[in-house]
Order: C-alpha cells, then sequence, then structure tokens
C-alpha cells in the first residue's frame, strides 16, 4: 500500500503508457483527492494538489496520501464486491483509519475542534483516511 502509486507508475512505463496514466488514473486520484488541514476557521477542505503546491503538506506526506488513494482505488476495483470489505478493512488498519460512508463535511465535523481561547487541550486524532 505505501508504494502503489509508484508501482503503478512503473507498470505504466514498462508498458509505454506512463503519460497517459499519469494524466489518467494519477491525475483523476489527485484531482478528486481532498485533504482536511486546519485552518483559522476550524478544519477546512483543501484539494490534495493545492496543498502539495502551497507547501501545506510535505512531500513525504504527498506521497503518502498518494499512495493510500491509489491502493484503495485499486483495491476497490480490482476485487469481487464479496471481496472488497474484508481486504479493505484489513489494510485500513495499517494506518489506524477507518471506512466511513459520509462526505467530507460530515467527516470534518466529527473531528475535535478547539479555539485559541478556550482550547481543551484535546488532540486530533492521527488519521490516515483519504478523502
Amino acid at each position: 500500500p505505501r508504494v502503489a502509486a509508484l508501482y503503478i507508475r512503473k507498470a505504466a512505463e514498462n508498458m509505454g503508457r506512463a503519460k497517459d496514466v499519469e494524466e489518467g488514473l494519477i491525475g483523476e486520484i489527485v484531482r478528486l483527492a481532498n485533504v482536511a488541514m486546519r485552518g483559522p476557521n476550524g478544519w477546512e477542505m483543501v484539494p490534495l494538489d493545492e496543498a502539495g503546491k502551497k507547501g501545506l503538506l510535505d512531500p513525504d506526506e504527498q506521497d503518502e496520501v498518494e499512495n493510500a488513494l491509489a491502493f484503495f482505488t485499486l483495491a476497490s476495483s480490482l476485487h469481487k464486491k464479496t471481496e472488497r470489505a474484508p481486504i479493505l478493512i484489513g489494510a485500513m488498519s495499517l494506518w489506524a483509519g477507518r471506512i466511513t460512508s459520509s462526505d467530507f463535511t460530515e467527516f470534518v465535523a466529527s473531528l475535535p475542534t478547539s479555539t485559541e481561547t478556550a482550547s481543551s487541550g484535546e488532540r486530533a486524532p492521527v488519521s490516515s483516511v483519504p478523502c
């Protein structure tokens, strides 16, 4: 899972389709992905590509997100419907993640909140839930 995007790119290169896959599959994965970032008004939705370009994510963090998204995109596409849940649940345990049926707004609303004037001291749990 941690090198899924790398192997997709490598396979595409071996097939002479690197540009097609980078602009197609990988491009769509990145284009459709959003990350939750703390901002002045609490949790904010930031497109993955924008978060990387603005330095909100370092290159290692962006690679980690892209690899997770690539893995789960392929895992959910390649397996039979009856095989998907156990495979995806097992893989999510690698990131201490969870699989939920919620949109980004619902997910962000479930995260802890704090303000500078009245912080509870509670920290957000580490999560690698792809968005």
